[in-house]
């Protein structure tokens, strides 16, 4: 299954503030995640119409290692998710998702090969391309049915506080009933997604 469409995540701060407690302005310096999960909706074009995708991202328990010569200092983006994908027929999941950026996400599975040393090999070449900084990268996945798992999302508008809590209100009510959740600790992010689930249809 290959999908493309408009995606909207809502980002949930750690603790309720950053990562550990640490302020969401120092998480980066401390090298600590600003969001602890995260959830959200792709709409999509299917064939009665437009469709959604339901979207829940939370901290890899695998990720991708580094090469030796990296040390952890030098790399500014060691954060990923792994993204499950529900609703009309579809179950799947995409396993280390790397995050980029600060509010204005950045989400792919294309992986710098001079950075990282155990990205799978993959065959399906034609949906290799060039990553956000120019470099070639192969994206890591779940191949259980031929060909690997890819998603890649750019944020065009970042929401927050009086906005970001109409968006939550109006298609993640959820968040407003967990008193867990400080909301204004959550990020809303709009844009691009691309999705490739092989063995899926919706």
């Amino acid at each position: 299954m290959d999908a493309a469409g408009i995606a909207v995540l809502c980002l949930v701060g750690s603790d309720g503030d950053g990562a550990g407690g640490v302020p969401r302005e120092h998480a980066r310096e401390e090298r600590l995640p600003p969001f602890a999960w995260w959830q959200g909706h792709l709409v999509v074009q299917g064939q009665a119409g437009p469709q959604a995708l339901r979207l829940l991202g939370t901290p890899s328990t695998a990720p991708p290692v580094p090469h030796d010569c990296w040390k952890r200092d030098g790399i500014d983006d060691l954060r990923f998710w792994s993204v499950r994908v529900l609703g009309h027929g579809v179950d799947a999941v995409v396993p280390n998702v790397q995050h980029r950026g600060g509010d204005a996400v950045q989400l792919s599975t294309r992986l710098d090969p001079a950075v990282f040393s155990d990205i799978p090999d993959d065959s399906d070449s034609d949906h290799e391309s060039d990553t956000q900084d120019g470099t070639r990268g192969a994206p890591p996945g779940d191949n259980k049915t031929g060909g690997r798992a890819r998603l890649d999302f750019v944020t065009h508008t970042v929401q927050v506080d009086a906005d970001a809590k109409a968006t939550i209100a109006r298609l993640f009510p959820s968040l407003l009933r967990d008193k867990r959740t400080d909301l204004s600790s959550v990020v809303v992010c709009i844009g691009d997604m691309k999705l490739r689930l092989p063995g899926q249809h919706a």
